[in-house]
């Protein structure tokens, strides 16, 4: 089956350059080796690695910005997701702008060969598909919800992990992702792996399961690559949360237990030390994070080979714990350390004097979060 691409007419690129204020952030999304934040004002700032236009600032930028760029002249933004080299942005009407390069056609072109330097309106995702008020993206993946509370996925399906049940390698063009009547409250774009729960607790998983991160909860999957939704039979109606990383999965019950199953060579499990695999069942994160003491998680993020939460803590104040590798200090926030993985989550140095954090993103050697 074939996909048409969009045109994308329209650029938002006006650079504006003024001061940021580092203490009303709202919003984050990191990926790879960029970072994009929208303020209170509904401003959206990029940061970190340029070279595929990803930050969307226009033509002949730097490859590299160490500090917070204003992207384009959007205003009241609600929503921004990161990829490998692109950034997705939802403005206060809606419609869907990108930035940068995707071969998988997350920016609507399969094998894009010139990346959208500038800031661009996606046009034909925005007149075919209603108004748009959610976006997650990882690697070259998408999945966004309409206001008619559909959900779409489009991009490298090369394992399944569009969860479209389509034999094509990549999609151009979203797809309704489930039926209206699943009632999906949360979605987590992974590594070749997505996830979603639903109201009534059900958890849905599709894509690569070379290391069960499927069939651990799924038993009766046998495929290497699921290209379809599947509902989850293990503690089925019981799932609140989900994060896809790409050989693992975290997910918290009605409980607030914490689970984890998969491959976890670096100490992204999080279950113990050295323990590396979970491939028949969750296993519960809570052994080392106990729930004691812990009232709700307020984020919950997985990468390659990182996990993190947010937590807020009986008496009001809120704790981020990081666990993984920790080759460039992502877990511990110091270089110094000599633990290379961190098998169990701890807080990073520093971050028990902030009480009040309530976002956070992982890329690819680095953390950030908002306090």
């Amino acid at each position: 089956m074939s996909h048409a691409s969009f045109r994308h007419p329209q650029t938002g690129q006006d650079q504006i350059n003024s001061p940021f204020d580092k203490n009303n952030w709202v919003a984050l999304s990191a990926n790879y080796e960029h970072a994009v934040a929208i303020d209170a004002n509904g401003y959206v700032w990029g940061w970190g690695k340029n070279d595929k236009g990803q930050l969307g600032l226009g033509p002949g930028k730097a490859n590299m910005y160490t500090t917070p760029q204003r992207i384009g002249t959007i205003v009241n933004a609600v929503g921004v997701a990161t990829g490998t080299f692109h950034t997705l942005i939802i403005d206060g009407s809606g419609e869907l702008w990108g930035a940068g390069l995707s071969a998988a056609g997350v920016l609507g072109t399969q094998a894009q060969a010139t990346p959208f330097y500038s800031l661009t309106n996606l046009g034909g995702f925005n007149t075919r598909y209603g108004r748009w008020v959610e976006i997650h993206s990882k690697r070259d993946l998408a999945i966004g919800k309409t206001d008619n509370n559909i959900w779409w996925s489009w991009g490298d399906n090369t394992k399944g992990a569009v969860g479209i049940d389509l034999p094509d390698n990549y999609l151009t063009a979203p797809e309704p992702l489930f039926a209206s009547s699943a009632n999906i409250v949360q979605v987590s774009v992974g590594i070749d792996v997505g996830a979603a729960v639903s109201s009534s607790g059900d958890l849905w998983i599709w894509g690569d399961n070379t290391f069960k991160q499927i069939s651990a909860v799924a038993p009766s999957v046998t495929a290497t690559t699921v290209r379809d939704v599947t509902k989850a039979t293990a503690k089925a109606g019981q799932w609140l949360g989900v994060a896809a990383g790409q050989t693992h999965v975290l997910a918290r019950d009605r409980n607030n237990m914490l689970w984890a199953w998969g491959r976890g060579t670096s100490g992204q499990l999080g279950i113990g030390d050295q323990i590396a695999s979970a491939y028949t069942t969750p296993m519960p994160v809570s052994q080392t994070l106990p729930s004691v003491g812990i009232r709700s998680y307020l984020a919950l993020e997985a990468n390659a080979a990182n996990s993190g939460v947010v937590v807020e803590q009986t008496d009001g104040s809120r704790a981020v714990y990081l666990w993984g590798n920790n080759g460039y200090g992502q877990v511990t926030s110091t270089a110094t350390s000599t633990d290379a993985y961190l098998w169990v989550p701890v807080q990073p140095t520093g971050s028990a004097n902030l009480k009040t954090w309530f976002a956070l993103q992982l890329g690819d050697g680095f953390t950030t979060a908002l306090a």
